[in-house]
């Protein structure tokens, strides 16, 4: 009776949440950041690229297309692909690119020395994902498909 009373929807974005888990180390916290990972859209700094970029302008990648994007070492887990959850963020250098997450997990893992995904919150605080757990994201994304 009284969780009925008492129960309250979880308001906080993904900057805050990042930084409670960054802080305090609570699994409720990174269940929260995992559950709201497949809609997000991440961004990250362009350190090279063979392909014109403008603002606002959407590009498919194909075959020979070259981007190298911002990369930072993780304590622990060595170099992950960098990406912000906040395209306001004042340390996403210009240009960069805005990719759903699903996708950056796939860049990160095509990447042959990246060991997962860093997504910083709009302050100081960041999550690291090595590829296991990316890979194990990914699968609960994928559609279940009948034999």
């Amino acid at each position: 009776m009284f969780s009925k009373l008492f129960r309250h929807t979880d308001e906080r974005d993904i900057n805050q949440l990042i930084y409670d888990y960054a802080e305090y180390g609570r699994q409720r916290d990174y269940a929260r950041i995992i559950k709201k990972l497949p809609s997000l859209t991440l961004y990250s700094s362009v350190r090279s690229t063979n392909l014109p970029i403008y603002h606002g302008m959407q590009h498919v990648t194909k075959p020979g297309d070259q981007i190298a994007i911002q990369a930072a070492n993780v304590p622990g887990y060595g170099k992950m692909v960098l990406f912000f959850a906040d395209r306001r963020n004042p340390r996403l250098g210009s240009p960069y690119i805005g990719t759903p997450f699903p996708e950056a997990c796939k860049m990160s893992m095509l990447s042959p020395d990246s060991a997962g995904v860093m997504i910083y919150n709009d302050k100081e605080s960041y999550i690291g994902l090595p590829h296991f757990h990316l890979l194990e994201i990914l699968r609960q994304l994928a559609p279940i498909q009948t034999a």
